[in-house]
């Protein structure tokens, strides 16, 4: 039997193969440095190299930490405050929040804000009700349009969206898709070498790249395109019709670049609704139900026409603002279209000049007053922008109406002060 001692580090009994430790006889020997110069130069490039080792480590560290933070923002934004709406469609979004949370170090967490972390902590401890598919609506706004005007308007929206045509073929294979109609929501995938619409009246919460039409320049461009060359004009405009409206193309224009540089083409400008021979136009797009902003996407389609100018050579044809491209959230989607007289805002100022410039004939008397205030009535209607309208009812301010002496109307000048005029700059 072998008797070992040494310095106990355990209590205990121990079964089992013994193995014994002892401390290596080492030699250490000096020498002299051959060559100082190389022997420094040798320990400053390894110095060197340790420390851009350590810059990477420290750069790849902080990348890390931006990356994963943002990622964790990102998912979190998807999500909804009101944890109640969550569904099982986010089951994976959660999962790879928690894993981004997870990861996180102490310095990231510092970082989050208390709402965020209020959020995260909610969402994190949340129970996910079965999935739903959330409703996808169009509305239109009328509510600036007069009565007498919106049937036609309405008759002119159902036109082009029950005439939606496919894009040019620009050979056997390549384009013919059919376009997306006129306010409608839809997938995407590609065929022919183009961009194909698959219509959608619904999608599960946190469906990304659906794409909502909202520009009616895209689905009337190529009907007032082919009405243009079927009458023989390929310079424009083209006009289509119908019972009460009109739509032209004559206050578009066309960029046409070099043929040797581009291949592609690109509308400017607007087409011209007319409704009853009021022109109208898209004041607004608003959308509610989603989580996240929407971005406004161009459509590009093939277009194989020598309109207005085009190069044989130019088969895309691009249309700016077409499509609203987001991802659902965790309630029904509405999309709401406003429409409005074109100059609406000329017509409000109309409205207002008219009403100041009554204001000031009910403070007067004398037998001018009457013909001065319907001569400016009938300048300020007469005008076409709201600056004019301003130049209108400025003009009427400073004509001479029959008034007192001491008094010039909205003029702002007085040779006496008195009670009149300062009603007056009230009122004004």
């Amino acid at each position: 039997m072998q008797v070992g001692t040494g310095k106990s580090v355990l209590n205990g009994i121990a079964i089992g193969k013994l193995k014994i430790y002892k401390k290596k006889d080492t030699t250490i020997s000096t020498a002299d440095v051959a060559d100082t110069a190389a022997e420094v130069a040798r320990f400053e490039d390894a110095q060197q190299k340790a420390i851009q080792a350590i810059k990477g480590l420290q750069s790849s560290a902080d990348s890390n930490n931006k990356a994963n933070l943002a990622q964790f923002r990102r998912l979190l934004a998807q999500l909804p405050d009101d944890v109640t709406k969550l569904d099982a469609a986010a089951t994976d979004t959660v999962a790879q929040l928690k894993t981004c949370y997870e990861a996180m170090t102490v310095y990231q967490r510092g970082q989050l804000t208390g709402r965020e972390q209020k959020k995260y902590d909610a969402i994190a401890n949340a129970e996910l009700a079965p999935a739903v598919s959330r409703k996808l609506t169009f509305r239109q706004d009328y509510s600036k349009v007069p009565a007498a005007d919106q049937a036609a308007l309405a008759d002119m929206i159902a036109y082009l969206q029950n005439n939606t045509r496919a894009d040019d073929k620009y050979t056997p294979e390549i384009g013919g898709n059919m376009q997306a109609q006129l306010f409608s929501f839809n997938t995407t995938r590609s065929a022919n070498y183009g961009t194909a619409y698959d219509r959608i009246t619904e999608a599960a919460s946190l469906t990304q790249n659906i794409v909502a039409c909202v520009n009616p320049d895209y689905a009337a461009y190529l009907l007032c395109r082919d009405a243009a060359i079927s009458a023989g004009k390929k310079d424009g405009p083209g006009v289509i019709t119908g019972t009460g409206w009109r739509i032209s193309d004559a206050s578009m224009t066309m960029y046409v670049p070099d043929e040797n540089s581009s291949n592609t083409t690109r509308v400017l400008g607007h087409m011209t609704y007319t409704v009853n021979g009021t022109q109208y136009a898209v004041k607004s797009v608003t959308v509610s139900g989603l989580e996240t902003d929407t971005t406004s996407r161009n459509a590009t389609f093939y277009d194989t026409s020598s309109y207005r100018g085009r190069f044989t050579t130019q088969c895309n044809q691009v249309i700016p603002d077409t499509f609203l491209q987001f991802t659902t959230g965790f309630d029904d989607v509405t999309v709401t279209v406003t429409w409005a007289p074109v100059g609406g805002d000329t017509q409000a100022a109309k409205a207002t000049a008219i009403s100041r410039l009554n204001t000031v004939k009910n403070g007067l008397t004398g037998d001018g007053v009457q013909a001065a205030y319907d001569a400016g009535v009938k300048a300020i209607q007469a005008a076409s922008t709201a600056a004019e309208v301003d130049k209108a009812y400025q003009a009427r301010c400073r004509s001479s109406w029959r008034t007192p002496p001491s008094l010039k109307i909205c003029g702002l000048t007085e040779r006496n002060s008195g009670t009149a005029l300062r009603w007056m700059r009230r009122s004004h």
